[in-house]
């Protein structure tokens, strides 16, 4: 088992499921307890593209208001293809995998208005980039 795991369960038991520990001042030889967090996977990408200075774009939640659509996915795959940005592209930006993007793109995954208005930004951002 990593160091860094080993002490996080020794102060807090076992690591939930879908979590990964997180050294927060980036220093992974600094494996204080005070350093380390549980996080998501998504969030931990998302903290490392921070650090690495990428932008990062947060989808905000779901709204109960506007249930998630999958008709919203397929129109904005051809918004995306219009304007020549790659899909791996725009998933690095959004601060998601590009696999989830493409499952929204096909319409496979449900998408809510406001990641909808999300999405659409980021792209604009990498479209005024390619």
């Amino acid at each position: 088992m990593i160091t860094h795991r080993a002490i996080w369960m020794q102060h807090h038991g076992d690591i939930p499921e879908g979590h990964v520990i997180h050294h927060i001042n980036g220093d992974h030889y600094d494996d204080r307890i005070e350093n380390l967090a549980a996080v998501t996977v998504r969030q931990h990408r998302r903290l490392h593209l921070k650090l690495a200075g990428k932008p990062v774009c947060d989808f905000p939640t779901s709204s109960p208001d506007t249930p998630p659509s999958r008709e919203h996915g397929p129109q904005l795959r051809e918004l995306r293809r219009t304007t020549g940005v790659k899909q791996r592209v725009l998933a690095d930006i959004i601060g998601t995998s590009g696999g989830h993007l493409s499952a929204v793109e096909n319409g496979w995954v449900p998408i809510c208005e406001a990641d909808c208005h999300t999405y659409v930004e980021a792209l604009l951002k990498a479209a005024g980039s390619v």
